[in-house]
């Protein structure tokens, strides 16, 4: 028995050789072969994620580029990859999900501005209040049940026009019907009283609409009204008539900048402000409702580039503000610092811009946050670049809080913005995954973003910064 046991373990001992020298023999090969690339990196030469280590392109013809995003300059209208593939047939060339169903039925009596209506408006009113109507119905327009059942209810838009400027409440109302049967706005102009002709006679039937847009303005001002057009029912078009796209909604713009995305400025100004003490009121209006535009999802270049520009405490108000520590000259708050912004997105041509927070100055400056809302990101809107935001302390001084405002950012064109699971407290806690180039869809790169707190975060190593 001892014998025996004895030539087993010979025996062993013998076949553990060739086995041992198999077994190094195979990781000598995994690592020439595998493992080992005499290069300056996988970065150079490999896919950029820790799934992934095939070559994909050669390294004598990777060019990296002096810029991250290859959408069109100026001038240019070819879309390109650098050394990619045809890219209409990449994944990535198709937008993300729109953030609205424009096919969702909307509710007529509400004002929601932002919402895809297409339900046009059939009148409008304007109605002075000695009480915030907030609290009270008793200053809305006269109204039955048979002209609410054909024109629709009354609909206040929740923006007092003497917000800054008058001594009571006044505000535009209107109405907005689903009926074939009925006349619907196509436009809208304000019209000095007493200056009715300056209308011009274009065929259109004009009506104009109840009360004074300028009653409790002080310092007095000459009286302005509100003057409407209206089409036929398109119950009484024939077949193949063309006619004129509804108005869908209004709303009242604080200050002489752009108002918000598909709104436009409607004909005239109810009241031109004073320099110093109080800013331009105007009437904007939407005809239809054009989903904004969505990025496309965020990936890698084929040579394995993607480029993030921060931009931080911009501090805007609903006026321009006053230029602080710096010697240009002349300077403006809010143009001198667009232009130093479009500079630099021209100069770095980044793939992503996030806003880290303090888009809005708070401090009773931005007591119209709308209106801000809607100027803040437009320099990377022009460019069609994939922006996100969080907030900062000051956006939280604003007339309005952190839930509705990612609303208004989310309906921004290219934004990635949006509010954070549910489950977690405080609102712009989400993250923006950045993909591979290739059709693997791999997760390259992950950004969270944190109210209050930026960060980059790249195979596990995080840089942080507290806003």
């Amino acid at each position: 028995m001892p014998l025996n046991l004895g030539h087993r373990a010979g025996r062993f001992c013998r076949s553990l050789v060739p086995c041992t020298t198999f077994i190094l023999f195979a990781f000598l090969l995994t690592f020439l072969f595998v493992l080992y690339h005499p290069s300056l990196g996988p970065a150079h030469k490999q896919k950029i994620t820790w799934q992934a280590w095939d070559t994909i392109i050669p390294l004598h013809n990777v060019q990296i580029p002096t810029s991250g995003n290859t959408a069109p300059s100026k001038g240019n209208t070819t879309i390109s990859e650098p050394n990619g593939p045809d890219v209409s047939t990449a994944w990535w060339t198709k937008p993300l999900n729109p953030v609205d169903d424009v096919h969702a039925s909307q509710q007529l009596d509400r004002y929601a501005p932002l919402l895809p209506h297409m339900t046009g408006l059939t009148m409008i009113a304007v109605k002075p209040c000695l009480i915030d109507p907030v609290f009270t119905t008793y200053c809305d327009p006269s109204t039955t049940k048979e002209l609410d059942a054909k024109y629709g209810k009354w609909v206040r838009v929740d923006r007092d026009i003497n917000k800054q400027a008058g001594v009571w409440w006044n505000f535009v109302y209107y109405r907005r019907s689903r009926r074939v049967d009925v006349p619907l706005i196509t436009d809208i102009r304000i019209v000095d009283e007493g200056d009715e002709g300056s209308i011009l006679d274009d065929g259109k039937t004009w009506k104009q609409a109840d009360g004074i847009l300028t009653d409790g303005i002080y310092p007095r001002v000459k009286n302005r009204r509100l003057w409407y057009s209206l089409q036929k029912p398109y119950a009484n078009a024939t077949q193949n008539e063309e006619l004129d796209d509804v108005i869908t909604e209004l709303d009242i713009l604080y200050g002489e900048d752009e108002p918000f995305w598909g709104f436009k400025r409607i004909d005239g100004v109810i009241y031109p402000g004073k320099v110093g003490k109080s800013v331009p009121i105007s009437l904007v209006a939407r005809k239809g409702y054009m989903a904004p535009p969505r990025p496309q999802p965020p990936h890698f270049h084929a040579n394995g580039t993607y480029k993030i520009m921060q931009v931080a405490d911009l501090h805007y108000s609903v006026t321009h503000g006053q230029c602080r520590d710096t010697d240009l000259k002349p300077c403006d708050g809010l143009n001198s610092s667009q232009a130093i912004l479009a500079e630099a997105l021209d100069a770095e041509r980044p793939d992503l811009v996030v806003f880290s927070g303090d888009q809005l100055n708070g401090q009773r400056t931005s007591w119209d946050s709308r209106s801000v809302l809607a100027k803040f990101a437009s320099e990377v809107i022009k460019r069609k670049i994939p922006w996100a935001a969080v907030f900062g302390n000051h956006d939280s001084t604003t007339d309005m809080d952190r839930k509705v405002m990612m609303g208004h950012l989310q309906r921004l064109p290219y934004s990635l913005a949006e509010p954070g699971p549910e489950g977690v407290h405080g609102v712009g806690n989400y993250v923006v995954q950045v993909k591979s180039y290739d059709e693997y869809l791999r997760n390259s790169f992950t950004h969270p973003l944190l109210p209050g707190l930026w960060s980059l975060c790249f195979k596990g190593s995080c840089l942080v910064e507290g806003a």
